[in-house]
């Protein structure tokens, strides 16, 4: 994908220039035994010179309660920029948000760890749990993504352990948001997606 291919020159570049509007050269040169830690910082230099740091997300792994045909794909941070990748430069054109508004919904990113698994009949399963600066930022993504979530998953709206989900012929989806956190769940069936939400129950806690 051609925008990660160039995130270093593009993003990367603005990133250096601006270090070096606040500090010249120095600043620069500091950049080699302090870089920064997340595409955040990469994305906002701002963020970078308060030294804002992402929150670690206190996620299971979610291998250890589903069975042994799925098979982890991905467990890490997807960060700001690869969140707003998901967004905007999916394989579906009818499911991709404009830039603007995936910006927008992005900028108030404050950490994240998805997992993904695949079994062998190529089935797919991905849970991703981002947390926001604020809960204002994350109903800013929480309703941008639902948005995303609507096109990617056309279908009925169903209930599942208490949680709204929609459901197509392929595949569940649920989007659940607390307070500064967002989850999204994305599986092949109600099987699945029940034995997923169960780690969850805590956000239906008032």
């Amino acid at each position: 994908m051609e925008a990660v291919r160039f995130f270093p020159y593009d993003q990367g570049f603005a990133f250096v220039d601006a270090v070096f509007q606040e500090g010249g050269w120095e600043a620069v040169e500091n950049i080699y035994t302090n870089p920064p830690t997340t595409t955040e910082q990469i994305l906002h230099p701002e963020k970078y010179f308060s030294g804002e740091i992402a929150s670690e997300i206190d996620a299971t792994d979610l291998s250890t309660i589903l069975t042994a045909e799925w098979q982890p794909v991905f467990q890490d941070s997807l960060g700001e920029w690869n969140t707003f990748l998901v967004l905007t430069a999916g394989t579906n054109p009818f499911t991709r948000i404009d830039s603007s508004s995936a910006q927008l919904a992005t900028a108030g990113w404050n950490g994240d760890y998805t997992q993904i698994f695949s079994t062998l009949t190529g089935e797919h399963l991905v849970i991703g749990h981002w947390t926001f600066d604020s809960e204002t930022d994350a109903e800013e993504f929480f309703t941008t993504f639902g948005l995303y979530n609507s096109q990617r998953v056309v279908g009925d709206l169903i209930e599942i352990n208490r949680f709204p989900c929609n459901r197509d012929s392929n595949q569940i989806s649920c989007l659940i948001i607390k307070e500064d956190n967002v989850i999204w769940v994305l599986a092949p069936d109600i099987q699945v997606t029940e034995t997923i939400l169960e780690n969850y129950q805590f956000l239906l806690s008032e």
